[in-house]
């Protein structure tokens, strides 16, 4: 994305709260393989529950990387403390 347009069709924010925020990027706004990305950040001091509309690829939970695309979840994720996630559906 590279003008203010671009941003404000593809950005949009799902949960804001004291010391929890997620967003998504959509429409392939970012011209790879990754349809949607889902950003939850956690700057919490304890874990935080996020319910999910559909199933996800795991790219990022915590400490955590998944390069294969083989872990998904679904329902709801648990984002540790003081950590994020990153979601795709490809």
């Amino acid at each position: 994305m590279s003008t203010a347009k671009e941003v404000q069709q593809n950005l949009e924010f799902l949960k804001v709260e004291n010391g929890f925020i997620s967003y998504q990027l959509k429409n392939n706004a970012t011209n790879d393989s990754w349809k949607t990305i889902v950003i939850l950040y956690n700057a919490k001091n304890k874990p935080m529950e996020c319910a999910l509309q559909k199933s996800w690829n795991i790219a990022i939970l915590g400490n955590h990387f998944y390069f294969d695309a083989k872990n998904s979840i679904s329902k709801k994720i648990s984002i540790p403390a003081i950590l994020m996630a990153i979601l795709f559906e490809e």
